[in-house]
C-alpha cells in the first residue's frame, strides 16, 4: 500500500504542476486539461480523486503493455540472432554517435519494422484487431494497428511508441541476448 500511496502523491503533484498552465478559455492540450474542462460542467461526477485514479490506470496499463512487449522482444530476438545482429548493425551504421532520438526512427527502418513485427505476432491484447502479414513488413508499417483503432485506440500510443523504440534501441545497442536451452535429467 505504501507504493500505491507514493504513486498517488506523485500523480497529484504532476496534476498540480499541469494545472498551473490550465486556462479555461483555451482548448485543452492534455488529458488533465480536458478532464478539468469537463469537470466544470459536472463537478459531482468528475472530481480530483477520480482524475488521480484515471491517470494511475493509464500509467499502469501503459507500463504493463510496454514491459510485456519488451519481454517478447528479448525472447524473439534471442531466438533469432540474425535479426538481432541486423538491428545492431543498423544502429552502429546509422547512429554512430551511440545516442538516438525519436527522429532516428525513420533512419532505422529495420529496427522499426522489427518492433512492429513483434507487436504483430505477440499476443498483447487478446481481443485486439486480427493480425496477419500480406506483404513485406517494412513496406506496410502504416497498416498495422497494435494500439487499436477508432474509439478504442490506446490513449498512450505515442508515449508507448517512443518508449518501445528507445528501450529496444538501447537494449540491442548495448547487450547481446541468447537463447539458452536447459536440460533436466
Amino acid at each position: 500500500m505504501e507504493i500505491l500511496s507514493q504513486m498517488h502523491a506523485h500523480i497529484r503533484e504532476d496534476i498540480s504542476e499541469c494545472m498551473e498552465r490550465f486556462n479555461t478559455d483555451d482548448d485543452p492540450d492534455c488529458f488533465v486539461h480536458a478532464y478539468k474542462k469537463m469537470a466544470e460542467d459536472d463537478p459531482k461526477e468528475l472530481n480530483d480523486d477520480q482524475l488521480v485514479n484515471v491517470c494511475l490506470d493509464l500509467f499502469l496499463a501503459g507500463m504493463e503493455t510496454v514491459s510485456t512487449t519488451l519481454r517478447w522482444a528479448v525472447l524473439y530476438l534471442a531466438k533469432h540472432q540474425s535479426v538481432q545482429s541486423r538491428i545492431r548493425d543498423e544502429i552502429r551504421l546509422l547512429c554512430p554517435s551511440g545516442s538516438a532520438s525519436m527522429g532516428d526512427r525513420i533512419r532505422l527502418p529495420f529496427t522499426s519494422a522489427t518492433i512492429h513485427e513483434i507487436q504483430r505476432t505477440a499476443n498483447m491484447i487478446p481481443q485486439n484487431i486480427a493480425k496477419r502479414t500480406l506483404r513485406n513488413v517494412e513496406q506496410t508499417l502504416d497498416y498495422l494497428a497494435p494500439f487499436g483503432m477508432g474509439k478504442r485506440v490506446c490513449a498512450g500510443e505515442s508515449l508507448a511508441r517512443c518508449e518501445l523504440f528507445m528501450l529496444i534501441y538501447l537494449q540491442f545497442q548495448q547487450y547481446f541476448f541468447y537463447h539458452i536451452r536447459i536440460y533436466f535429467e
